[in-house]
């Protein structure tokens, strides 16, 4: 009889002993959870004070900004004019570069134009 309750004992024991590590690892994980969120709000705070940053240069600027849709032309367009090499077809940053420089330099060969005809 008494190896039967040194034996429940015994169980009892690890079961607190488990329980005591499972939660123990609960608040660890919550409390990383909660940095992770913390994280993820002050780089979104971040990008966002960014954003607006940008956002007021362009108002001071008098500056808008246009989302366009190129296809082919307007590639080999960036390419041929604009300073595009091939192997930055795939950059983004480069290839808004590029057609800006297009874009301005088809507004001055029209302005030039324009003045040209009167």
């Amino acid at each position: 009889m008494k190896d039967d309750t040194d034996h429940r004992k015994q169980d009892s024991a690890r079961k607190a002993a488990k329980r005591r590590a499972a939660t123990k690892w609960t608040r660890r994980r919550r409390y990383r959870e909660r940095q992770d969120e913390g994280l993820k709000a002050s780089m979104r705070r971040r990008r966002r004070a960014a954003d607006m940053q940008r956002l007021r240069s362009r108002q001071r600027r008098n500056v808008q900004l246009f989302q366009i849709e190129a296809g082919p032309e307007e590639y080999d367009l960036a390419v041929q004019y604009g300073g595009l090499r091939e192997d930055q077809i795939n950059d983004k940053v480069a290839i808004a570069a590029a057609l800006g420089r297009l874009l301005r330099r088809a507004l001055v060969a029209l302005s030039r134009d324009n003045t040209r005809r009167r």
